[in-house]
This record gives C-alpha cells, structure tokens and sequence, in this order.
C-alpha cells in the first residue's frame, strides 16, 4: 500500500482541473396567452409559454432555469410579464439579474441606449408606488373625515317597510314574519322600526 506524506518524499499526481465549460449565448423566448389563441413563433429559440389565469407560471420558471449570462430573452409584449406594473417589473428583475438581454418586440427601445427600457421599467414601478401611496393617504384622509365609512353599507328601507310595519304594530304579523316579507333578519326588521317610530318597546318575534 503506498503511503504519502511529508516523509516519503514523494507526491501524488493531481489532475489538472478541468475548465469551466461555457457554451455560445442561446436566444429564448417566453409569452403568456389564452389557450384559445395558437402559438406562433416570434423568435429563433426554444419559447416558454404560460397560460393565462393558470396557478404560478410553469414556463417562467423553466425558462429562469435555463437561461445563462449572456442568452437574450425575447417577449411579445410587456404584458407577458404579468398584469400589474409589479409583476412585469419583478419578472423583468428576475430576468435581468442572471445578466440576460430582454427584448420586448412591441417596444420602440432606442438602439443608442441599451438600458432605456430598464430604465422605463422602473419608472413604471416608481410610478405605481407612488400612486398607491397617494391613493392610501387620501382614503385615510377621507376616514378621519368621515367622508368613508368602513365596513357594509347599511341596507336601505324598502318602500313597502311602511305597509308592514302597520301589520306589525296590528299584530297580524310577527317580527319574524315580517322580516321575510322585506328579505331581511327579524334583527333588522326590528331596528328599522324602533329608528322609524323611535320606540324601543315592541320587540316580539
């Protein structure tokens, strides 16, 4: 049995390591589309598809697992990506971090400056924060105003509230009964009439 160490004096070959294998950037594509629609080719490689209104997005994901720095993308349009301005601009930062080109053939991208559409996304994404933000601010301003009311809507009285309530307070009609009539809860039934005649006296079932 061969021994080697720091007395036997001699060293055993070690292969060389093997070098990194890279292969030539590989052109994809990915769409989103109903499935009435039929598939047409819109690039030279393989195309990922998803399905609209299908739970998660198959097809994204094996495209995220395929694609390799430098491999271009190419989309028909933004709205593969997703049907908020945060979905596209999270897809799109997916793609873009693993050093992928995306391509987006109904985009007039300026060829003079290759990150102008990156920079649009962006400013979509900036854009959409900010109108939430706008958006919750000024419905909290309206609550603190009493402008908005949290919760249901109140139902509204029917006109035919007045007729049954008669029979009510003639005793041809119970709470119960008269509530079914109206489509609504003997509770209710009983609060509109104790609010309309301001008693709080009756309350038979």
């Amino acid at each position: 049995m061969e021994q080697y160490g720091p007395d036997s004096g001699d060293v055993p070959d070690i292969p060389p390591a093997k070098p990194e294998l890279r292969r030539d950037p590989m052109q994809y594509g990915y769409t989103m589309m109903d499935t009435a629609r039929h598939l047409e080719p819109f690039c030279s490689g393989r195309i990922f598809q998803d399905q609209s209104g299908q739970q998660g997005q198959p097809g994204f994901d094996r495209l995220l697992d395929t694609v390799q720095k430098g491999d271009s993308v190419t989309i028909p349009s933004l709205s593969c990506l997703g049907s908020t301005i945060s979905q596209m601009c999270a897809k799109w930062g997916e793609l873009t971090r693993r050093d992928v080109t995306v391509s987006v053939l109904d985009f007039p991208e300026n060829p003079a400056s290759r990150d102008s559409l990156s920079g649009f996304m962006t400013y979509l994404l900036g854009t959409e924060q900010t109108m939430r933000r706008n958006s919750q601010e000024a419905r909290q301003r309206k609550i603190r105003k009493g402008e908005l009311r949290l919760g249901r809507r109140p139902k509204k009285i029917p006109p035919r509230f007045g007729q049954i309530r008669q029979s009510y307070e003639e005793g041809t009609l119970s709470a119960r009964e008269a509530a079914a009539r109206l489509g609504v809860s003997h509770t209710t039934f009983l609060r509109w009439y104790h609010e309309s005649t301001g008693k709080t006296g009756k309350s038979g079932i």
